[in-house]
C-alpha cells in the first residue's frame, strides 16, 4: 500500500474506493484511515512504514517504500513478511510459484506435473476451459484436465481418443510423452501390459545374472526379457 494511496482514498489498483476514507497522521508516526461501511459501521486501519526492527517498509517485488498494515504486521513479527505497493505486485507475488509455494510450476503452454496431496501422480498436465455443449450448464465454460500422453496421441492420430481407449508409457516414465514412447490400447490390453512387465522384473530379479534386458513387442503389447541378445520369451 502506497502513502498517496491512502491520502486519495484509493485502492490497491489506484483506483476510488467504495466507502470513502478519511486519512489521518497519528502522533507516533502512523497511518491512519476512516470509513462507513455499508452496515453504517465505522471501520479502521492503520498502516506503518516501519517493520518491527526498524526499518523500512519496501516492496518485495519493485522494493520501493511502501507501508504496511499494522495488525498482519503484528501477527506475522515472528516471521517474515512479504509486504507489496500495489495491486500488479502483489498479483505477481500470489500467482507465481516462484514465491508462492501453493502455485504449481507450470511451463510456457500451461503444462505441468500432477501431485495429489503432496505425492506426485507423475501425470504431465494442464486445466483449459472449454464451452458446455451440453448438460444444465450448456454453453458455460467450465475447467478440463487434458492429460498430456493422450493430448500426444490425439495429434499424431489426428483425432480425438475414446473414453475406452487407452494410452501406455512402454518406459513406464510418465513424463516421457514422446510419441515413440506411447502405444495406444484398449483397458484389458494396458492391464495385460503392465502384468507382462512385473512378471519380467520378478523373474529379471531372481536371475539378474542370466537377463540382459526388457524390452516391449508394440504388436503383442508384451513385454519380454533378452539373453545376449536373444529373445527368451515368446513375445
Amino acid at each position: 500500500m502506497l502513502l498517496e494511496h491512502l491520502k486519495n482514498s484509493l485502492n490497491t489498483w489506484g483506483k476510488p474506493t467504495k466507502y470513502p476514507r478519511t486519512y489521518n497522521l497519528r502522533e507516533d508516526g502512523r497511518h491512519e484511515v476512516f470509513w462507513i461501511g455499508s452496515t453504517g459501521v465505522k471501520a479502521q486501519a492503520i498502516y506503518s512504514e516501519y517493520n518491527p526492527d526498524g526499518t523500512r517498509v519496501t516492496c518485495f517485488i519493485c522494493g520501493i517504500e511502501c507501508l504496511t498494515s499494522c495488525s498482519k504486521h503484528q501477527r506475522k513479527e515472528d516471521k517474515h513478511k512479504r509486504n507489496t505497493c500495489e495491486r500488479k505486485c502483489q498479483d505477481k507475488l500470489t500467482q507465481c510459484f516462484e514465491w508462492n509455494p501453493r502455485m504449481i510450476a507450470r511451463d510456457d503452454e500451461g503444462w505441468y506435473t500432477e501431485t495429489c496431496k503432496g505425492a506426485t501422480k507423475g501425470y504431465i498436465v494442464k486445466r483449459v476451459r472449454q464451452l458446455r455443449i451440453s448438460g444444465k450448464y450448456k454453453g458455460r465454460m467450465h475447467r478440463v484436465k487434458i492429460f498430456k500422453h493422450r493430448w500426444v496421441m490425439e495429434q499424431h492420430l489426428g483425432r480425438k481418443l475414446h473414453k475406452y481407449e487407452q494410452v501406455h508409457h512402454i518406459d513406464m516414465n510418465k513424463a516421457n510423452n514422446d510419441i515413440s514412447n506411447l502405444w495406444l490400447c484398449s483397458p484389458s490390453d494396458h492391464m495385460s501390459a503392465h502384468h507382462s512387465f512385473n512378471q519380467c522384473c520378478e523373474e529379471l530379479m531372481g536371475n539378474f545374472h542370466k537377463y540382459n534386458d526388457i524390452r516391449f513387442n508394440i504388436e503383442t503389447g508384451r513385454y519380454y526379457l533378452i539373453n545376449n541378445e536373444k529373445e527368451t520369451h515368446n513375445a
